[in-house]
């Protein structure tokens, strides 16, 4: 299951987002939408650290140690991913995360 982590002064009725991968994304990001980015993450007992990719946005791999410093990498690598992707400076983008069932840490 998706679970959605919206910025605290915004809820999702007030925000038109548009998701990753889908027809046409890059031409909403450019409008000003704002856009959504699925990410999944799971522990890896080996390496000691939760790993996330994406789906929908290539080149999104992250690791740390425990899920804040996650959130903050998969942030910084969606930012500067779209950036380069759009050409643009700033898109805001909401990740989407979803736990593969095999975190346990």
């Amino acid at each position: 299951m998706y679970q959605q982590f919206y910025p605290k002064a915004q809820s999702p009725e007030h925000l038109m987002v548009y998701r990753v991968g889908l027809p046409l994304w890059r031409l909403f990001a450019n409008l000003g939408c704002t856009v959504s980015v699925r990410v999944n993450f799971v522990w890896d007992p080996e390496a000691m650290v939760f790993v996330a990719d994406s789906p929908d946005l290539r080149g999104l791999i992250a690791e740390a140690p425990d899920l804040d410093t996650l959130r903050a990498e998969v942030q910084s690598s969606i930012d500067e991913l779209l950036q380069l992707q759009l050409k643009k400076p700033k898109t805001q983008a909401i990740p989407i995360y979803r736990d593969l069932g095999l975190a346990t840490a």
